[in-house]
């Protein structure tokens, strides 16, 4: 059998015209697909290419360049690792542009090989599942001088979605591939062509050439393409084509028969796989015995991940599972006397009446302190010491004493908030005409464990200059106020900052914390005064047995709301933070076996998936691969979320009128609180504006900034307004720094309206659409009072990517 030339050539040390560098193990990957491209007879600039191993000298380049014709070139890697499905390499290598001479094509040559080297490429191959293969060929293309440049995909990177993504600038592209420049962007939808953002780079009619461009190159190469183009001349030219890396992936979900509506006010977006396994049993069980203790008329609450999404079905006493219409009050109050079953639920709510003062009163004497402990006893576990089975014993310890006993605590707690905010409201609704908004300003301020983490940063920020700051984590850690910022990344930074046992930790976003450390906001008075206020103007209102009444009802809330937010840092926060840590080193041992791409994989595996993927013994689909496509799923859930509810609509809650009376308070409580909680529907604004549940008064003006997930929290920059889909407790730092808040989802008694207070900054909640109909730079005014949110400098919105 012959060696075919080009194969010959290579072996013996000679560059290769583009069109022969057809081998991805000795000419890189990039070179190769772009040797077949334009083999196939797309418009790929003529070039050259030095294979890995040949060295990039004058007498292998020179004669094949000067075949080639004069320049200018473009000198660009070609790594045998680049451009794989699974690892893109993008930007991680330098590229030369402009070249003209035979010695600067032979110095940019020698310069893009020795980028192969670099610590951020071998950072970013140790992360990503590929060989440990560093060799890099060189490839010299003549260089397009075009009028614009761009990428573009062929499929929607973030949703998934069949349609082209096009990004442009003027002249060359290699400012937006690198990620220096925004283009405009423009999206293809089945051939018509749509700009989303459009300053006049390209048209119409080229996008639609672009679009069509690269339709046909991912027909070719028989998956989603990501490619680089260039237009000159009125002729386009394709400089690049590779796969797109974790493009989302549809799930296949199977809802269960019943009723299943969505929790939208807990969790920012779709949970990970090994947070869900963890967490969501560890509430059916919780609320199953809170509801149990209290004679509510309930049987359990069943919440199931539905592709990262949290959907929760009602089970009532004797296991219905999709009950209607609620019956008249006449015929429940009839059924709670002579229903056995629910007689003795009756009888049992009114023993479990003085849980409500000894519950919270156990909180303050015994079980804060309990959590403390059990935190503190798993905090000085050193992992690393464990033995793969000590370490799996050690989580399921984790999950089963310390995170389940908090969550149980947490339920325990809630429904005695729930009974006295609605007491008070009651009194406040009766005696003066307030209305929720109005009552629920006799609290702000009050739980102090929602701004101290922010308190104390900003003690530590004090300390610290811009010159240290600008050296990084370490360089802080190494300054004068290293001891206090260690402290507190000790306890404040251990906390998940999602609810979800798979979400990171503080302490891991270094670009988090060094944000909280840069001008956090002064301290203000202004949510206390307000409060203060709220109080004189209803005890100046009311005398004698009126204004008794408030101040029982006022007293009893004021002891019993701040352990609302306070017992979140020791019941749900820390512990889910120790479970993370477990978590990361799981996974740092199944990354160092080869098992997993990276440590923080692991949150993509469930948690009866662990022992067997450290043992070896995971059957069928292998732990990376698994990662892989859990994760394009989660990604496309978040991009497309499901629907408020599967099965039935949801039905109005029962009517508590005619119940006995303990009942009548105790669910009373839970169905108002329930519904401020909530997400509602809000009346459109007539003058445009968006509208929401105006849960935290005062007003505010600031650029938006959008943040859709914990992984952006950083992002947030003083005085700007954040816009999220939901927030958990441990967001409350980041409202040191923003001057509004405005969700998507969320009422009155959601987290993000309490915290909103807790800081005195404006707050709408409950938008519905907050987040895709903002966009980061806008200039808006939240009226935390009115609901309303104004965009007084209005931006474009481009598409999801």
């Amino acid at each position: 059998m012959s060696t075919p030339a080009h194969v010959s050539r290579a072996t013996a040390g000679a560059a290769l015209p583009l069109a022969e560098a057809t081998d991805p193990a000795t000419c890189g990957h990039k070179a190769a697909t772009l040797a077949e491209l334009k083999a196939a007879g797309y418009p790929v600039p003529d070039g050259l290419v030095v294979p890995a191993g040949v060295a990039c000298e004058s007498k292998t380049l020179g004669g094949l360049l000067e075949s080639l014709g004069s320049g200018p070139w473009a000198v660009r890697s070609s790594g045998v690792a680049e451009d794989l499905e699974d690892a893109s390499f993008a930007g991680q290598y330098e590229t030369i542009l402009g070249v003209t001479t035979l010695d600067e094509v032979v110095a940019a040559a020698a310069r893009v090989r020795a980028s192969g080297s670099a610590d951020h490429v071998a950072a970013y191959r140790s992360s990503h599942p590929v060989e440990a293969n560093g060799a890099v060929a060189v490839l010299v293309q003549r260089l397009v001088e075009p009028a614009a440049a761009g990428i573009a995909f062929s499929s929607n990177p973030v949703t998934g979605d069949d349609e082209v993504v096009i990004e442009a600038v003027p002249g060359l592209g290699d400012g937006l591939a690198s990620g220096d420049l925004d283009g405009d962007r423009w999206v293809d939808a089945g051939g018509e062509a749509r700009a989303f953002s459009d300053t006049g780079a390209i048209d119409a009619s080229v996008a639609r050439r672009v679009a069509d461009l690269a339709r046909r190159v991912a027909r070719s190469r028989g998956a989603p393409q990501d490619i680089e183009w260039a237009f000159a001349g009125g002729e386009l030219f394709l400089l690049q084509a590779r796969p797109i890396t974790e493009l989302p992936r549809r799930p296949e979900i199977e809802v269960p028969p019943g009723r299943w509506v969505k929790d939208t006010t807990h969790w920012s977006g779709p949970m990970t796989p090994v947070g869900a396994s963890i967490l969501l049993p560890v509430l059916e069980s919780s609320i199953a015995q809170m509801l149990s203790e209290f004679g509510l008329p309930l049987e359990r609450i069943r919440p199931r991940s539905f592709g990262g999404e949290v959907y929760m079905q009602e089970i009532e006493v004797g296991g219905k599972h999709n009950p209607g219409a609620p019956p008249p009050w006449w015929a429940g109050a009839i059924a709670f006397r002579v229903v056995p079953p629910l007689r003795r639920l009756a009888h049992k709510a009114a023993a479990a009446l003085p849980k409500l003062e000894a519950y919270p009163r156990a909180w303050e004497e015994a079980w804060k302190g309990e959590c403390a402990r059990r935190i503190d006893e798993a905090r000085a576990t050193d992992l690393e010491a464990l033995s793969d089975a000590e370490l799996v014993e050690h989580l399921r310890r984790l999950v089963d004493r310390v995170l389940a006993p908090g969550v149980l605590v947490h339920f325990r707690l809630m429904l005695p908030d729930m009974v006295a905010l609605h007491d008070l409201a009651r009194c406040c609704e009766e005696l003066l005409g307030w209305d929720t908004a109005q009552t629920l300003e006799l609290l702000a301020g009050l739980s102090t464990t929602a701004t101290e983490p922010a308190e104390r940063m900003a003690e530590i920020a004090e300390r610290v200059d811009e010159a240290t700051l600008a050296g990084g984590l370490d360089a802080v850690l190494a300054s004068p106020a290293g001891p206090m910022l260690r402290e507190w990344l000790d306890h404040w930074g251990l906390r998940s900052i999602d609810c979800d046992p798979g979400s990171s930790t503080i302490a891991e976003r270094e670009a988090l914390v060094l944000a909280l450390l840069r001008r956090p906001r002064a301290a203000s008075d202004r949510t206390e005064r307000a409060r203060q206020e709220a109080v004189a103007r209803a005890r100046a209102a009311l005398d004698g047995p009126d204004r008794a009444r408030f101040d029982r009802a006022l007293a009893t809330a004021e002891r019993i709301h701040p352990t609302r937010e306070g017992n979140v840092l020791y019941t749900q926060s820390l512990p889910m933070g120790l479970v993370r840590r477990a978590l990361l080193e799981v996974g740092r041992r199944l990354t160092a076996a080869g098992a997993l791409p990276s440590p923080g994989d692991v949150v993509f595996l469930e948690l009866e998936e662990i022992r067997p993927a450290l043992g070896g013994t995971l059957r069928g689909e292998p732990a990376a691969a698994r990662a892989r496509r859990r994760r394009a799923e989660r990604a496309w859930v978040r991009a497309h979320p499901g629907p408020a509810f599967h099965g039935p609509a949801p039905v109005p809650p029962p009517p508590v009128r005619g119940l006995p009376s303990a009942l009548q308070r105790l669910l009373g409580a839970l169905i108002w609180e329930t519904a401020l909680e909530e997400t509602r529907e809000v009346p459109a604004s007539e003058d445009g504006a968006l509208a929401g549940v105006g849960a935290s008064g005062g007003r505010a003006t600031g650029r938006v900034r959008v943040v859709r997930d914990e992984a952006e929290l950083s992002r947030l920059q003083p005085g700007e307004v954040l816009v999220c889909p939901s927030t958990h407790s441990t967001w409350a730092l980041v409202f040191s720094r923003a001057a509004a808040l405005v969700t998507d989802h969320g009422g009155m008694l959601s987290h993000p309206a309490i915290v909103a207070r807790e800081y005195g900054i404006p707050a709408v909640v409950g938008t519905g659409m907050a987040t895709s109909s903002l966009v980061d730079g806008q200039v808006v005014c939240v009226d935390g009072s009115a609901g309303r949110v104004e965009v007084l400098g209005a931006t474009a919105p481009g598409p999801a990517l």
